[in-house]
């Protein structure tokens, strides 16, 4: 210990003198040997390091990382092991991770900086940090290895504790929810702010629900205030979207405003409205009307394909039904494109359709993007689609892949980056950890 003890005052009078020549030679800081300073400094933290004293390595590793030479990146790795080792005390993990952030700032950061950011924030249970990492080093230098981990990590996900009996169709960033016979809304997350008193009741969107209670039905605002009542009789409803809502009353299903001012038109089954457009059952037939409530495609139909929520149309494009063949629309005309069965599409994403007894999926152009390989699917949600391999469902990625593992009774899509899935518990939600 004497010795290293010499080493130090050595080291210390070494610098004193250094400046010193600096200040009173003016010497030029291209004569200075740089990498001789650094490497001192670095060899005298070593000495410490090998002899478990990491305390006082530390200022001599720091000093030595002030210096830019070749040898930086050797000693910034033996700094960040050291603070790691003092994590537990003062400032020593801020600096650690100060250190990782002006690494993965330079030009020549190396891939293994943000593979050591990433795993070091996981441990730490930081998922979402932990990708923002990784997707900061693929902007920075389209790494496959970075890619890779990105992609089988991005859907990690926790289970939410709320559970339901039944749940509805998301709409509008909430989602109709039942405990014991009566239904709520929740978020998209499945917490609840609308509790569970209503023997029917709409998901909340454009700023109101549609709810039943002792044979009334009426309008709610988001704080579970009544805004209208329907006084005239009606016996079931559907979800409010556009200015519009299909009300079932003694004549047939009408369209109504959300203070039931005005009943349009009288039809014997009546959808939600989704981007001004809307499905109507009348005369045996089904066909799609307009925000005026005109006719779009006259009711030829002997079924429209509608999601949970009543909504037939996302991405300009829906499915009808003729005989047992289910036809591709795109934008009102048909494509040529029959299959067995189908889903509708979302907003965003492939949509779900069956041939032969499997299940792939389309783009809104009707290509097959995914084999038909799946013995159920839903369309895509968000990046993500339900599908179900024997009896259990899980989730592909646009990829094609599975990216969460047939494990639930059932699956619905991707709100927000959440989903229902149904467990031997009941309905709960999966978010989506990024």
């Amino acid at each position: 210990m004497k010795t290293t003890a010499r080493a130090l005052t050595a080291a210390g009078l070494t610098a004193i003198l250094l400046f010193s020549w600096i200040a009173i030679f003016r010497i030029r800081p291209e004569e200075i040997d740089i990498e001789g300073i650094q490497g001192e400094l670095f060899a005298q933290a070593m000495e410490f390091i090998h002899d478990g004293i990491y305390i006082r390595a530390v200022p001599y590793l720091e000093e030595a990382a002030s210096y830019e030479t070749g040898q930086i990146w050797a000693v910034e790795e033996e700094l960040k092991k050291t603070y790691l080792e003092l994590s537990g005390q003062r400032d020593y993990l801020r600096r650690y991770l100060n250190l990782l952030d002006a690494q993965i700032m330079r030009e020549d950061v190396e891939i293994g900086v943000f593979i050591e950011y990433f795993d070091f924030l996981i441990l730490q249970d930081r998922y979402s940090d932990a990708l923002d990492t990784i997707k900061k080093g693929i902007a920075k230098t389209n790494d496959g290895e970075l890619i890779e981990i990105y992609e089988n990590n991005r859907y990690r996900y926790k289970q939410e504790r709320f559970t339901y009996d039944n749940v509805g169709e998301h709409l509008g960033g909430t989602i109709s929810v039942m405990r014991n016979g009566l239904w709520g809304i929740a978020r998209a997350n499945g917490s609840l702010f609308i509790p569970c008193i209503y023997d029917k009741v709409t998901s909340f969107n454009e700023n109101l629900a549609i709810a039943k209670k002792d044979g009334e039905i009426f309008a709610i605002d988001e704080y579970n205030n009544r805004i209208s009542l329907l006084k005239t009789a009606g016996t079931d409803f559907g979800n409010y979207a556009s200015g519009m809502m299909p009300l079932m009353t003694d004549r047939g299903w009408q369209y109504t405003r959300w203070d039931f001012s005005k009943h349009i038109n009288v039809y014997e089954e009546a959808g939600t409205f989704t981007g001004n457009v809307a499905p109507v059952k009348l005369g045996g037939k089904w066909g799609v009307i307009d925000a005026s409530i005109e006719w779009l495609l006259e009711p030829v139909f002997d079924d429209i394909i509608m999601d949970g929520a009543g909504r037939i149309i996302g991405q300009g494009a829906f499915f009808g039904k003729i005989g047992s063949g289910v036809h591709l629309y795109i934008l009102g005309q048909a494509s040529g494109l029959v299959f067995d069965d189908a889903r509708p599409f979302k907003e965003e994403g492939y949509a779900a359709v069956k041939q032969s007894g499997k299940w792939g999926f389309i783009n809104e152009q009707g290509e097959l993007m995914i084999d038909y390989i799946f013995d159920d699917a839903l369309s895509f949600g968000q990046h993500l689609a339900p599908v179900k391999e024997g009896d259990l469902w899980g989730y592909v990625s646009l990829r094609g892949e599975i990216v969460i593992m047939p494990e639930f009774l059932e699956a619905k899509p991707f709100s927000m980056g959440s989903a229902p899935v149904l467990t031997e518990h009941g309905w709960t939600f999966i978010t989506l950890l990024e």
